[in-house]
């Protein structure tokens, strides 16, 4: 798994930190009625919703890092651990940042998924 770095010159400031759990459990119903229900996982990824208040030039950079490094949604980047133990742990974002704009600053909504290391 290839892990990028946040991009030299955008801030790690992020605002309004959320913690979302996420459901890892699969459920099947049988005729009689009964429900089984097991884990999707060995683990249950956190989720993590915030904000960042970037610069015109800070969101430049972003967007090029997100389009062309990350692809996307789709790649794994290393951030300060978003659950307060301290350290590093990795993210993948999981859903498209979305964007409220000024005239020179940029905030952008972004949702963070726990990757296992």
């Amino acid at each position: 798994m290839t892990v990028y770095q946040w991009p030299t010159g955008v801030n790690k400031k992020i605002y309004g930190l959320k913690q979302v759990y996420q459901d890892n459990t699969i459920r099947t119903e049988s005729d009689s009625g009964i429900v089984l229900a097991y884990a999707k996982g060995t683990w249950t990824p956190r989720r993590y919703e915030a904000s960042l208040h970037m610069t015109k030039e800070e969101f430049e950079t972003f967007d090029s890092w997100y389009r062309n490094t990350l692809r996307g949604t789709a790649g794994v980047f290393a951030f300060p651990d978003l659950s307060c133990t301290g350290g590093t742990a990795y993210y993948r974002f999981a859903g498209v940042p979305e964007l409220s704009a000024t005239v020179y600053y940029k905030d952008v909504s972004l949702t963070f998924e726990e990757v296992p290391a």
